[in-house]
């Protein structure tokens, strides 16, 4: 008889009976228990029952969708168990990021996202193959994406993170993003001018930027200042400063994906404009005895208005009349080396005329006059040093090698084209 009840006591079979509920007391419906390899759901009173399970321990685990995964063990000794979970409501989610460069017939694309609200950011670099962004807190974020490969726009948007937007069956929340936009090849570049790196006030001015493949140009005000779709590349500028003759200021500049800023999404420029203005130019003085193929001349020029005069002797080799004075002027040039007619003219030197390559203003002077080999004699007359009148009469002007002769009156007394040479004059 001890043997019989020995046989039904190990063959006994208890029940588990597992009541799952909240953090405040109140029973889940639906979820799901496994028990042994039996999965069952609660009833509304969030109950579930496993049957029929002979001693020992059990483990289990418990899923319901807002909620925390629990998992533990319950032992069965002789008896029936009741056991009763707490389950913690989920605070955060997986975020699947599909992206695609099409809306319907796209293919994937891989970038960068960032999900940020006020209080979490989250930065991901997403692949086809690892596209799960774990953990985010619940909450509502923009989000921005960035495709690899290339300078794409942000795709930007918003997802709310909460427990309705989790998919029951993959357990994540889908985030699809069509990344369609063309790639980015060119950008604006926001140029700001200043009259001194610290305390200076903005400039107008003209700007040219430029390289071997494109030359943009354009008049910078503080109000307009943006010179747009500049193509992709590295270039060289200079700004002009507005309202006199300012000096050149140049750099170099480089437009690509990197430099663009992403608020503004423009590319800065800084440029302080903080040199005093010209007021003066250097003359670059360039002779000739011809026209079209002539060669250097030497001689000495003369440049003056009422206010200033400058005074050089130009030869092939020092031929710069430095700092003349803004201003127009009268010169004149005489050649070196024997007896040459004047060349004049005149000349305005400001910054308009000056040459952005050298800085210095062109004069060119062509001396092909005929070299002087005589001059006119003027014979005047008197009948006292001092208070006398004028006497008519006869002159003869002679050396060895020419004699001149001339009647002389006092409204005609000029004795013409002398050649030059030392003479004897007589006067009767």
């Amino acid at each position: 008889m001890l043997c019989t009840w020995s046989f039904f006591a190990a063959m006994a079979q208890h029940n588990i009976f597992i009541t799952v509920e909240d953090g405040t007391n109140n029973p889940i419906e639906n979820a799901e228990v496994t028990v042994d390899s039996q999965t069952l759901s609660t009833d509304a009173d969030g109950i579930v029952t496993f049957s029929s399970l002979a001693d020992g321990v059990y483990a289990y685990s418990i899923e319901a969708h807002c909620y925390e995964t629990a998992s533990g063990s319950i032992p069965v000794s002789g008896a029936n168990v009741n056991e009763t979970v707490t389950l913690s409501d989920m605070t955060a989610a997986a975020v699947f990021v599909s992206t695609s460069s099409h809306p319907l017939i796209g293919s994937w694309v891989d970038g960068d996202i960032t999900i940020s609200n006020a209080d979490n950011t989250y930065n991901y670099s997403v692949t086809e193959f690892d596209n799960i962004v774990a953990d985010i807190a619940f909450g509502t974020y923009d989000y921005s994406f960035v495709r690899s490969g290339g300078c794409y726009p942000e795709v930007i948007g918003s997802i709310t993170v909460d427990c309705d937007a989790i998919d029951p069956i993959s357990s994540n929340i889908f985030l699809g993003i069509v990344a369609d936009q063309a790639e980015t090849t060119s950008a604006a570049v926001f140029v700001s001018t200043s009259s001194h790196p610290l305390i200076g006030s903005w400039v107008d001015g003209d700007i040219t930027i430029s390289n071997d493949d494109n030359t943009y140009n354009y008049s910078v005000t503080e109000f307009d200042n943006i010179v747009a779709d500049i193509a992709f590349g590295t270039y060289d500028y200079t700004f002009v400063r507005s309202g006199g003759c300012y000096p050149e200021v140049t750099g170099s500049l480089t437009v690509d994906c990197d430099a663009i800023d992403p608020i503004s999404s423009n590319i800065f420029l800084g440029i302080v404009a903080d040199q005093a203005e010209t007021t003066s130019a250097a003359l670059f003085v360039s002779t000739s005895s011809h026209p079209l193929i002539g060669s250097w001349v030497d001689g000495d020029i003369t440049i003056s208005n009422d206010d200033n005069t400058y005074n050089y002797s130009v030869t092939e080799f020092d031929n710069i009349v430095a700092d003349i004075a803004f201003g127009t002027y009268d010169y004149s040039f005489v050649r070196s080396g024997g007896c040459y007619p004047e060349v004049t003219g005149s000349l305005t030197v400001d910054c308009g005329a000056i040459d952005p390559i050298s800085s210095n203003i062109f004069l060119g002077i062509v001396a092909d006059q005929a070299e002087t080999t005589s001059a006119a004699v003027f014979v005047s007359t008197s009948s006292h040093p001092l208070i006398g009148s004028w006497v008519d009469g006869d002159i003869t002007i002679s050396n060895d090698d020419n004699t001149y002769n001339y009647s002389v009156t006092e409204f005609d007394n000029i004795v013409a084209d002398i050649a030059f040479g030392t003479y004897d004059y007589t006067f009767v």
